[in-house]
Order: structure tokens, then C-alpha cells, then sequence
């Protein structure tokens, strides 16, 4: 295999490359919640990541760890919520990008509250602002969190999946902690372009999962707060046509633009 990184425009050029390559299973996209996400924010994508795609399984997702500094006085994510109703924009929130960024506001407008955000040039400044108080709160990895949480530098009220993490599974989701029908998550599996042969997308979805089922990377995955997904072509589909959906009306009604 040959990776070409095209990076830019959240995700829309290497989208916008691989939607009109060639169908014929040689040229793969790398999709992400990135991608689900760009095609909203910008006015222009090049492509439409529903319609123009072939997806094979969903590999992998990633959930997110909501994360506060010990100085907020709040113990559980209604508390928190409790607080930010009380005190409008006493909140700041760490985000370095539109995935995390996305995922406040989601958060933000489910609970009915008001927090600033501080938009820091990757997740590690973030987390770096985070330890030292710089800012309260922030939507980040598991696996780069739970470290400080042990040490108790941050406090973890819950994660962002549909389920409890298999990484932390001692803390709840936050639909368990409270808030109903919240999820947000990264996530990652190949796309082929519109056209490329069934058999050919059967193939490589079949390949997908018999890779899952390896005992050593599952484990690795594990480790790293990367949970293994698999399932079939249409499920994965259905996925990203929901993922495009529930992004585009949080999209529509912050107005956040790329453009």
C-alpha cells in the first residue's frame, strides 16, 4: 500500500481526490468523522461523502473523555451542567479542532448552557491548558487524559460513545451520567468510490473485519483507547449518513464556515 497524505480543507481534498478516482479498488479514502464533518463546513467540498462513496467496514472509533480541572466544583456531569446554568460562560473549554470544537457545541446546545471555547493548535497545548487550569474543561482522548486522572490533575465525568469505553470502563457515557441521546466520537474505515464493483467492496469489507479478529492488534487498539468496530458495508454507511446529518445541523446552527 501507498499513503498519500492530502491534507487541507478538513478532510475535503483527500475526499474530494478520491471520490473521482478510479473505481476500481485501488484508490481508498481514509474516512473519518473529519470528512463527515467538512463536507458541511465548507460551501464548496468537491464531493459528497454519501453519495460519492462505497464504504467498506467501519475499522475503528474513538470516544472522547469530558474532562474538568479539580478546581471546578463539580463531581458528576449533572453537577457540572448545574453549574454552567447557573453561571453562564464561567465555563472555558479546551478544542483543537472542528471534531472537538463540534462536540462542545453539540454538548453545549443538549444541555442548554453557555461555555467559551479556546482554540489551541493541537490536543496536546490543550491538555497542557487543561493540567494547568488554563481552561476548566475539555473534550479529549482517553488515553491522554487518563494518566492525570489517576494522579488526580483532572477529573473524568464521562465519555462520549453510545457505550462505556473498553478502555475506561468504569466511567459512564454521558447519556448514563444524563444527557439523553449524546454521542460524539472519532471514527475511521476505508471508503471506495461510487461504482467500484460489489464484489470488489465485499472483498475489501471482508478483509476489514478478518483484520479485526487478530488478538494482538485488538489488544494494541485497546490499549490506545481505539475500539475495534467492524459489521457490514451498509451498516457503516448508515453510519456516515448519520454522522453527515447530525453534524450538518450543529454546523448550520453555530455557522461555523471553512470558507
Amino acid at each position: 500500500m501507498v499513503v498519500d497524505n492530502r491534507a487541507g480543507a478538513g478532510g475535503n481534498v483527500s475526499g474530494d481526490m478520491a471520490a473521482h478516482a478510479p473505481p476500481d479498488g485501488y484508490t481508498v479514502l481514509w474516512g473519518s468523522v473529519s470528512h463527515s464533518v467538512g463536507v458541511s463546513l465548507s460551501a464548496k467540498p468537491g464531493y459528497d461523502l454519501v453519495k460519492d462513496f462505497s464504504p467498506t467496514a467501519q475499522l475503528v472509533m474513538v470516544p472522547y473523555g469530558v474532562a474538568i480541572h479539580p478546581s471546578l466544583p463539580a463531581k458528576t456531569l449533572k453537577e457540572l451542567i448545574a453549574l454552567a446554568k447557573q453561571k453562564p460562560h464561567l465555563i472555558n473549554f479546551a478544542t483543537s479542532g472542528s471534531g472537538t470544537y463540534l462536540a462542545a457545541q453539540l454538548f453545549s446546545d443538549m444541555a442548554q448552557i453557555h461555555m467559551t471555547s479556546v482554540l489551541y493548535k493541537g490536543g496536546s497545548p490543550g491538555l497542557v491548558a487543561l493540567l494547568s487550569g488554563e481552561v476548566s474543561m475539555s473534550f479529549t482522548s482517553l488515553v491522554s487524559i487518563l494518566p492525570h486522572v489517576k494522579t488526580a490533575k483532572v477529573r473524568l465525568l464521562a465519555v462520549t460513545s453510545a457505550n462505556r469505553s473498553v478502555a475506561a470502563p468504569e466511567y459512564p457515557t454521558v447519556i448514563q451520567a444524563g444527557l439523553a441521546g449524546f454521542e460524539a466520537t472519532s471514527w475511521y474505515g476505508p471508503l471506495l468510490p461510487k461504482g467500484t464493483a460489489q464484489g470488489v467492496v465485499e472483498r475489501w469489507t471482508q478483509e476489514c473485519n478478518k483484520l479485526l479478529q487478530d488478538s494482538a492488534l485488538r489488544t494494541r487498539l485497546i490499549d490506545n483507547g481505539v475500539e475495534p468496530v467492524g459489521g457490514t458495508s451498509a451498516e457503516f454507511a448508515a453510519h456516515i449518513k448519520s454522522e453527515v446529518e447530525k453534524w450538518a445541523k450543529v454546523i448550520k446552527k453555530t455557522g461555523a464556515r471553512m470558507d
